[in-house]
């Protein structure tokens, strides 16, 4: 695809409005999204994030334009020297360990590689002299070996979250010790503490604040204005305010285009979180219902629609993937009766049908890509997909000779369409007996009767059915119908499902 033809709408935090995606160099899209502070494994929460931040990619690039993606790892943090302590180890083991978890991690869901993954301890020099500019600037001040942002000279910080700063500092103060100005100003610098690490500065040993390092790597590797800069909604304020207000500080220019924020995923309507204690583990959940289920459940909703995490949705996400290789499933098998029947045929011949298959297939992939391009809009585009699901039914359902002898046109195009499903979502490109084969082992967690036990039992119903002892066929029918089985007989033999 060319990306000047595309028309994509996205939702920009600082306007609060959507807008028309116009990038800085035409076809190309300088993309940075806030990583993980790695002092732990990630539960779902986390993944919310990730995933958006994939899909953004993914689809961009799907849509022709060349995408550098950049997305950090934060490995120097109190919660990582925390844990550090906590297990006596140095504060780099417990980073390094948990950013090769993530990676598993990452891999397991399918993850496209970032261009770029920087970590902090690796960007010092960067981060030091963003704060020298800053401090030459006036933006910041230094008081015993602390570097402070003040951002009383900045005139419009507040701009991105829309707070009220004067309502701000009307509710903060300063505590004793601190070396503040205004309760607001925030560290870029702050100086060493016995048994942390540090590293060297022009204003004594220390280490970097938590915000001064995306504006440093973003910068490094993007330019001091660029594209896209994504993260979870609970970023916006004070991380993504002060990111602002450091890069444009420091370089006097605007700083990002376009702000994408992702809602949460929620647990009973509470935002998960690791200090709440009301999380599930990534790798785990994975474990039990696959990347596949997660990835759907994510896209399922709009990334700015917050996700309440329930078995219910976990459910209708298992229902909704096995409908859909179901459909796939179907159209193969009458595609081949089909050709065995007729021969192949052209798409020439797809106006012969009893109705214009053709054309209503195309204008479901023309909603699909509507909907995608007004703000990635995941959830729409699903509906579009489905209709395809229904539409490719009635054609197998038609019974119709002229509409049987297109199945193997609509087959072809549906196959051609599904390698799209899969460089956008990552998901709906495995073969159905993939699909059926995970799918039969969560659905039967707990059940009765394990996989290859049921197909014992069909076997021996075949049996017995070729034997004419039709007593037996349906007993075993029932004993399966009653342990939530349910037994399809067609044409290309007999299948399983859960009910």
């Amino acid at each position: 695809m060319n990306w000047s033809d595309a028309h994509i709408q996205v939702t920009n935090t600082m306007t609060g409005k959507k807008e028309l995606f116009r990038t800085l160099v035409p076809g190309e899209v300088k993309f940075y999204s806030c990583g993980p502070t790695v002092y732990n494994l990630f539960h779902i929460g986390n993944a919310r994030a990730l995933l958006t931040a994939d899909l953004f990619v993914r689809y961009l690039r799907h849509r022709g334009f060349q995408v550098t993606y950049v997305r950090n790892f934060t490995d120097v943090d109190d919660k990582i020297i925390k844990r550090a302590n906590e297990e006596g180890v140095e504060s780099i083991e417990i980073s390094e360990r948990y950013i090769e978890e993530a990676e598993a991690d990452f891999k397991a869901l399918g993850m496209i590689d970032p261009d770029q993954k920087p970590k902090v301890t690796t960007h010092m020099k960067e981060i030091i002299s963003l704060i020298e500019a800053l401090l030459k600037r006036g933006h910041a001040y230094e008081v015993n070996g602390e570097v402070l942002y003040s951002i009383e000279s900045m005139k419009d910080y507040g701009k991105l979250s829309k707070r009220n700063i004067d309502d701000l500092v009307a509710g903060a103060r300063v505590n004793p010790g601190e070396n503040k100005r205004n309760p607001l100003d925030f560290t870029l610098w702050k100086p060493a503490k016995p048994g942390e690490p540090f590293w060297e500065s022009p204003w004594g040993k220390g280490r970097p604040g938590w915000h001064i390092e995306c504006s440093a790597m973003s910068c490094k590797y993007l330019g001091e204005t660029f594209d896209i800069h994504h993260g979870g909604a609970d970023l916006i304020f004070p991380h993504h305010e002060n990111e602002i207000a450091q890069s444009e500080g420091a370089s006097g220019k605007s700083f990002v285009n376009y702000w994408l924020h992702n809602a949460y995923l929620n647990i009973s309507g509470e935002k998960m979180s690791k200090s709440l204690g009301n999380f599930i583990l990534l790798r785990d959940f994975v474990k039990q219902y696959g990347t596949e289920v997660f990835r759907y459940m994510i896209y399922s909703a709009h990334y700015r629609t917050p996700i309440d995490f329930s078995e219910e949705n976990i459910q209708s996400a298992i229902s909704a993937l096995d409908r859909y290789y179901g459909a796939i499933q179907k159209l193969e098998e009458a595609a081949k009766v089909s050709t065995e029947k007729f021969g192949s045929h052209p798409e020439s011949n797809a106006k012969l049908g009893s109705r214009d298959w053709l054309a209503s297939f195309n204008e479901e992939v023309v909603g699909f890509y509507r909907a995608m391009d007004n703000d990635f809009n995941s959830a729409q585009a699903f509906g579009y997909l489905f209709n395809l699901v229904r539409l490719l039914n009635q054609l197998v359902d038609s019974k119709k000779e002229e509409d049987e002898k297109l199945i193997p046109t609509l087959f072809a195009r549906m196959n051609r369409f599904r390698g799209t499903l899969k460089e956008i979502f990552g998901i709906f490109y495995r073969t159905p007996e993939e699909f059926k084969s995970d799918f039969d082992r969560i659905r039967g967690s707990g059940k009765a009767f394990a996989p290859d036990e049921i197909d014992a039992l069909i076997l021996k119903r075949a049996e017995a059915r070729a034997a004419r002892d039709f007593k037996a066929s349906d007993e075993i029918r029932d004993q399966l119908l009653a342990a939530g089985v349910e037994i399809i007989d067609s044409l290309m033999g007999t299948t399983w499902k859960w009910k």
